[in-house]
């Protein structure tokens, strides 16, 4: 474990997801998207992103908390292959990601 990093948040995990959130929902060039299936992402030079809502291209993503566990989210991002350390753990795991 000497490589990998554990926290923990007094509030529960859920302010991890306030914190980010309030602080991209002041910025001008952020477009929040919630209650959206990702089914595939294509990296060019804008990223597709293809959801259950339709689809859409951005510069960046960011991906905070993922209800789908590592394994099947490596498959959208191959480009994180450490996302296959982890199949399956006994507490909640959060995998940030920005592209």
């Amino acid at each position: 474990m000497s490589t990998m990093s554990l926290y923990s948040f007094a509030n529960s995990i859920e302010q991890l997801v306030h914190a980010i959130v309030n602080d991209l929902k002041v910025r001008e060039n952020v477009t929040i998207k919630t209650s959206h299936n990702v089914k595939e992402l294509k990296f060019d030079k804008e990223i597709e992103i293809y959801t259950n809502n339709g689809t859409f291209r951005a510069e960046y993503i960011i991906s905070t908390i993922s209800t789908i566990p590592s394994h099947e989210l490596a498959c959208l991002l191959p480009e994180l292959p450490y996302l296959l350390y982890n199949p399956s753990v006994t507490l909640a795991v959060v995998n940030i990601a920005y592209g």
